[in-house]
């Protein structure tokens, strides 16, 4: 036979019945300790059954209470809950089996349990799981990330690799690592006093790069962009230095390598290749020459768009069109007179003037072309200019001030003299021509008067 009590009295109080504890789901449970109305929190507590354990205090502002009980949830076949509806405290350890929860948010830690030096730590007991997943809870799963807001992150690693892991979401679908304010700022890494080693990353979407210290940034690969390159610099350097090799500049039309723009380091010159045709283009020494090495019409200088320069075989500079003076005429020449061409063949020659020798006794001075002796003759006509006595075609040469053309004959000079000539020799036959005209006249004068 068992005896019931309606109290039983250790010291304080103890008071339990034999009915049945409260039914109700674990939302009732949740509600019970945990519901905010929008402006206060407002949990609405247990209802108690007839089992219950009641633990009192006695103060002067009055008794206060905890209650220790059973629930049963009634959608969790009838499991059996210990409830408090106080606080909870355990002098030393804590354990569950399953969940551990607080749905307030807070988690106090203090130091470590070495002792008051020791840090706080969080530790992964069960071999084999050596990650910390932090999830949240939408409906009745728990599959999905939640976020972390840190003061401060300290990675400690055996193996020097702090890494950062994304879930897979199929195909081309990346996972972001974004700063949660931008416009305050951002996120930035690392900073001028504290910067990282090195970055590793497959693609890097940046608006700047600036350096730390030295002012040069230091690139050891290849570098493609599908953008523009500008340099923003009061006097801006491209350096190209090859520690083997040209340095050079290639050209592409879409995949295909045309030419390159590239310094030989073996000839000492600056040059354009044509890498389809397998020649360079132009060359540029050191000394100062430009070389143009390519033979023919497709080679050489285009001015414009119908005047070339061009090498056309051995020895020969072709020009195509017209070869003129500057803004202004009459100067300039063609060779000199210790450096002139050997020959000039032409179709046409033209002459702007053709210097008069009217001065000159020209038959006198013609008479004397290839003798000898260049003695001007005694019936000179001593009206005229004499010309050099030790040279009397002097007179149709050229001058010092000429391109020392002193030793050449002057062109111009030559066929006005011949002109001159022409000249002489035409007054001289119509002087002969009025002679014989006056003579035949006699001569058919005397015939007259001999027939009369």
């Amino acid at each position: 036979m068992t005896d019931y009590y309606e109290d039983v009295i250790f010291h304080n109080k103890l008071k339990s019945t034999c009915n049945n504890g409260p039914q109700i789901t674990k939302q009732d449970l949740i509600d019970a300790i945990y519901k905010w109305d929008g402006e206060t929190w407002a949990p609405e507590g247990f209802t108690l059954g007839s089992s219950y354990a009641e633990f009192n205090g006695v103060y002067p502002q009055g008794n206060q209470s905890a209650n220790l009980f059973v629930v049963l949830l009634t959608d969790s076949n009838y499991d059996p809950i210990l409830v408090t509806d106080q606080g909870f405290v355990v002098k030393k350890d804590l354990s569950a089996g399953e969940l551990l929860g607080t749905n307030q948010g807070e988690v106090w830690i203090g130091h470590g349990r070495n002792n008051s030096s020791d840090v706080p730590k969080i530790i992964m007991m069960h071999s084999g799981y050596e990650t910390l997943y932090l999830r949240k809870l939408v409906g009745t799963s728990v599959s999905q990330p939640a976020n972390l807001n840190l003061g401060k992150l300290e990675v400690q690693s055996a193996n020097n690799v702090f890494a950062v892991t994304a879930g897979d979401n199929g195909a081309n679908q990346d996972t972001y690592l974004i700063p949660q304010n931008p416009s305050q700022g951002g996120l930035g890494l690392g900073t001028a006093n504290y910067p990282f080693k090195w970055i590793d990353a497959t693609t890097v979407f940046t608006n700047g790069i600036n350096y730390l210290s030295g002012g040069t940034i230091n690139v050891y690969c290849n570098i493609t962009t599908n953008g523009n390159v500008t340099i923003n610099k009061a006097t801006p350097i491209l350096q190209l230095k090859a520690t083997s090799g040209d340095p050079m500049i290639e050209f592409y039309d879409t995949s295909t390598l045309k030419m390159n723009l590239a310094y030989s380091a073996a000839g000492d010159y600056f040059y354009l290749r044509d890498i389809v045709g397998s020649k360079d283009v132009f060359q540029a020494t050191h000394a100062g020459q430009l070389a143009l090495p390519v033979n023919g019409s497709t080679g050489g200088l285009r001015i414009g768009d119908d005047a070339y320069l061009y090498r056309g075989s051995t020895n020969t500079l072709y020009v195509y069109r017209n070869i003129e003076p500057g803004a202004d005429s009459d100067t300039g020449y063609l060779g000199e007179g210790g450096r002139y061409w050997y020959g000039l063949v032409a179709n046409y020659i033209y002459y702007r003037t053709a210097i008069q020798f009217d001065e000159y006794d020209d038959l006198a001075i013609a008479k004397l072309w290839g003798e000898k002796n260049q003695t001007l003759p005694a019936d000179y006509d001593k009206t005229k200019l004499e010309p050099p006595t030790d040279d009397p075609f002097k007179i149709i040469k050229g001058s010092k001030d000429k391109a020392n053309t002193e030793e050449f004959f002057d062109v111009g000079k030559v066929n006005g003299f011949l002109m001159g000539c022409v000249k002489a020799l035409a007054k001289k036959q119509d002087e002969h021509d009025a002679l014989l005209l006056k003579l035949l006249n006699e001569v058919e004068s005397l015939r007259a008067e001999i027939a009369s």
